[in-house]
């Protein structure tokens, strides 16, 4: 019967060639001599993870002489000492730095390894799992033995001491996170966890639409083969798939190195709706892009008014997408907010920008057309909630509720960001505060609203379909 270690081996067995060290990176906390425990160093926190770099990185040290009982140990192992590695889960013990780090479970004694479970993740579970953006193989295992074998108290006095660190730390979960990244480790005292995750870097870098013409990127991590790269491509309208093909990444114009990053175009008939892209290596799927045919002037004339100063309607297009025409971040949202503003303009709405003559208002303020009815739209091209956008946008509709006569408030969040990088929290957040949360794909479908020539009602239908809470 195949273990869950073997699973992990068989899933890597065709990019196992590309990988050439191991990053392993721990967090240990030292049980003194006091039986039953015994003298050992025990897991609080670990990551080891495949590289294909074919030069060792540098060695993040945390300087902590001033806690002896506290070990985070960085170092670089040949890719060789993997089985070794994975032997964690089956001998539960690993030797580094010259101590002996065990991964067992507490059992009135040490007893038997960590169970072993394995995971293949996406390129968004793995983002949203452990800051890694690709996709990755994953074998993970965990126990909960901290408080049973040496209490609360030794945590009180580790983390007191922890702010007092050259480079300073609020909480250990603070200390394992940012030397090993994101984590399941909510608190590593509570749940001890190893990690040994095998990362597919090759993903889609960008994609987007501009005058009836896909423009993507592909980026390859050095070290995976672009020969063994391909693209599957569907064009489709509704359900319907219209056609199908295969790009070769060797074909691609290289445009950057380290990592290399291929450029390419398809032309989009008038009638195809959506493209999607499937990049495959080594036979497996690595990363997919979909993104719709974008905007196109239609029976919308609006949009078509607007396409005679700005042809195919590029400039919208590559706004809405948060690129902007300038490198400063600061531009990018400016050419950000200016296409959601048109957006809504396309959609039938009235509406205002707010920019430059107040910092105390929404971006954009979008009338319906029905008396004492308005939209609220703060955009942004980072998270929905940084610097507190949600909040702020929740209080000025009560503002605006409280006006004489109350005006109807819908308040939203317009963020180029796609679903995948948005944090559940903020989402939670915003559905409690009442405010609509429109991501890079529900942008994207506003926009074929528009192309279509609906009008705000059908808008607001959507609203409620998608986030219903401000509605009642």
């Amino acid at each position: 019967m195949k273990t869950e270690g073997d699973k992990f081996l068989e899933a890597i067995k065709n990019v196992r060639e590309d990988y050439t060290l191991i990053d392993a990176r721990v967090v240990a906390y030292h049980v003194a001599q006091d039986l039953p425990a015994g003298d050992n160093w025990v897991n609080l926190a670990s990551r080891f993870t495949l590289s294909t770099e074919q030069q060792r990185g540098p060695i993040r040290k945390i300087e902590s002489t001033k806690i002896p009982g506290l070990c985070a140990h960085h170092e670089f192992l040949p890719i060789q000492d993997l089985e070794k590695v994975l032997g964690i889960f089956t001998g539960g013990e690993l030797s580094l730095g010259g101590r002996r780090i065990l991964y067992k479970r507490w059992s009135n004694k040490w007893d038997s390894a960590y169970s072993a479970f394995f995971r293949r993740l996406t390129r968004e579970q793995s983002f949203r799992l452990t800051g890694l953006d690709a996709q990755l193989f994953m074998l993970s295992g965990g126990e909960s033995y901290m408080q049973t074998v040496v209490g609360y108290e030794p945590r009180s006095q580790l983390e007191a001491r922890l702010p007092s660190l050259k480079t300073p730390f609020s909480s250990l979960q603070d200390l394992a996170t940012d030397f090993i990244g994101s984590a399941p480790w909510a608190d590593p005292w509570s749940s001890s966890a190893a990690e040994v995750v095998a990362p597919v870097a090759i993903r889609f870098s960008q994609g987007s639409v501009i005058g009836g013409q896909l423009e993507f990127q592909l980026s390859i991590q050095g070290g995976h083969s672009a020969t063994a790269v391909e693209i599957g491509t569907i064009f489709s309208t509704g359900t319907k798939a219209l056609r199908r093909g295969k790009i070769v990444a060797r074909k691609l114009k290289k445009v950057s190195h380290k990592p290399d990053v291929l450029a390419g175009s398809l032309e989009i008939p008038r009638s195809v709706e959506t493209v999607l892209l499937l990049v495959s290596y080594r036979g497996e799927e690595v990363d997919r892009l979909q993104v719709f045919r974008g905007a196109v002037s239609g029976v919308n004339p609006r949009m078509a008014a607007q396409e005679v100063v700005d042809p195919g309607l590029k400039t919208f297009s590559q706004g809405l997408a948060g690129e902007g025409t300038g490198e400063q971040k600061k531009v990018r949202g400016k050419g950000f907010e200016r296409s959601v503003l048109l957006l809504f303009h396309f959609l039938g709405f009235s509406c205002i920008s707010t920019f430059p003559e107040t910092t105390d208002s929404a971006d954009v303020l979008a009338f319906t057309g029905v008396p004492g009815e308005l939209v609220l739209i703060e955009c942004t091209t980072d998270a929905p909630d940084l610097r507190n956008k949600i909040g702020k946008l929740s209080t000025r509709k009560r503002h605006y509720d409280r006006n004489n006569p109350p005006l109807r408030v819908i308040p939203v969040v317009a963020t180029s960001l796609a679903k995948e990088y948005v944090s559940p929290v903020d989402l939670e957040r915003a559905r409690k505060e009442g405010v609509t949360v429109l991501t890079a794909s529900e942008l994207q479908e506003l926009t074929r609203v528009a192309n279509r020539g609906d009008t705000p009602p059908t808008v607001l239908e959507y609203f409620r379909s998608i986030a219903p809470s401000p509605f009642g």
